[in-house]
């Protein structure tokens, strides 16, 4: 019989002893008696791991009272049979030292696992950016709390609520805000999970439809646009930046952004050979990401190439950049270059730095608690491209968001006035071709 047999038949046997206590009220609910269990398995497991190995203690020389062990043919020792147990759990599988197991070293510890499994660079790279998001939030909701430090088998359904309920009451959090700490809680006690550490989580318990009307309300995507108006002096102004500055690529990169709402890291890796004068397109396909140093990732943020149309506005552009490059950076291949950067084009920061320049010129407020950077002008073109006739769908494919996060994130508000138009126009087709086929049906009687 192996040992997580024996250790299963022992918990097992522990069961009616439990279940007596509960009835008695010793143990006041279920979850209570699955952590009672937990830890009696726990012990088991490491008692059974124990009596395979034989700790012995120095009688003289230097070592004297000292305690050693063999693990694999190599000798460990410690001044305390209590620290040599734990360097023998901790090289035995499913065990690890106290140390190891609370809930930040466990945090620590999923995020770890996660980058070990990805080889392909830039993969890689991504998810070291989302891990740094992850850490972020991380130090925001659990760094120098008491919970950080509990070990990840004594939290209970009552300690995850205590954490939650405590970050409620010292921050002001909006729905996502707090998806992003449920992220967290949800990564370290699936990480225990994998490793056998526990046997359930304590957040399938915690009722979290108590906490639906304690969030901040979120500012309405109506108010995270601008207005065609403000665009058009963001770009007057950005063109005389070129005029003074000609050689500086951030500006001419600003009007580009303004002119196709492209996601700002998708701007500097653009080359030549991915405008296709004639097919009338440019071939969107990379994005550089990280964070000195940069890196050219060869997929989109959504693993997805796409085609954005050269409009005649962005053609004007192009024509422009093309000859103001051959003069200032004749051996450029990228369309905004940046020779001081080891990559040779410019950062995805570079454009921002030019939007916040450009809105302090035109008294325009950036509020750090209303997202209304470059990526707002996103929201004005889907908006404005649905409302004058075009498909949700045809919009994903140029812009790169599914029709989902287009209809929740991206549209400002509906234009009752356009709407109208375009079902009055819908409306006159349909009109017109029944007048064309009550006719052809009277010429046949």
């Amino acid at each position: 019989m192996n040992n997580n047999v024996l250790i299963q038949a022992e918990v097992s046997s522990s069961v009616p002893e439990l279940m007596e206590l509960n009835e008695y009220g010793n143990i006041d609910n279920i979850e209570s008696l699955e952590l009672l269990l937990q830890r009696k398995k726990d012990e088991m497991r490491k008692k059974q791991i124990l009596s395979q190995y034989e700790i012995k203690q120095f009688q003289t020389g230097a070592n004297a009272g000292k305690y050693y062990v063999k693990i694999d043919g190599k000798k460990h020792q410690s001044n305390t049979r209590e620290g040599l147990e734990a360097i023998i759990l901790e090289h035995c599988s499913g065990v690890m030292p106290k140390n190891k197991t609370t809930f930040k070293a466990l945090f620590d510890a999923s995020q770890e696992d996660r980058l070990k499994r990805i080889k392909d660079p830039a993969k890689r790279i991504s998810a070291e950016e989302t891990i740094k998001v992850h850490r972020r939030d991380y130090r925001r909701y659990f760094a120098e709390t008491s919970f950080e430090a509990k070990q990840i088998t004594a939290i209970a359904k009552k300690d995850v609520i205590e954490i939650v309920e405590y970050n409620l009451e010292r921050h002001d959090m909006k729905k996502q805000a707090f998806k992003n700490m449920k992220t967290v809680l949800n990564q370290t006690f699936n990480y225990a999970l994998k490793k056998e550490l526990i046997q359930f989580t304590p957040m399938s318990q915690v009722p979290w439809e108590d906490y639906n009307d304690c969030f901040v309300a979120s500012t309405p995507i109506k108010e995270r646009g601008y207005t065609v108006d403000e665009m058009s002096e963001m770009l007057r102004l950005t063109q005389q930046n070129e005029i003074d500055n000609p050689a500086d690529s951030r500006h001419w990169s600003y009007e580009f952004n303004l002119l196709t709402a492209m996601r700002r890291a998708e701007i500097p890796p653009l080359r030549w050979d991915d405008v296709h004068w004639e097919e009338g397109y440019i071939d969107v396909h990379q994005e550089e990401i990280g964070k000195k140093p940069y890196f050219i990732k060869p997929t989109t943020k959504t693993d997805k190439d796409r085609y954005f149309p050269i409009t005649e506005s962005v053609a004007e552009f192009l024509g422009r950049l093309q000859e103001n490059n051959r003069i200032h950076h004749p051996e450029s291949k990228f369309l905004f270059p940046d020779e001081s950067q080891e990559l040779g084009c410019i950062s995805p920061n570079v454009t921002y730095r030019a939007h916040k320049r450009i809105c302090q010129q035109l008294g325009i407020t950036i509020d750090k608690n209303i997202l209304r950077g470059t990526h707002a002008f996103r929201r004005v073109y889907l908006t404005q491209f649905i409302e004058g006739g075009g498909s949700i769908d045809l919009a994903a494919n140029i812009y790169g968001n599914s029709d989902r996060t287009i209809k929740k994130h991206y549209l400002l508000g509906i234009n009752s006035k356009a709407s109208a138009n375009i079902i009055d126009m819908t409306q006159k087709r349909i009109n017109k071709q029944n007048k064309v086929n009550n006719s052809e049906q009277q010429k046949c009687i």
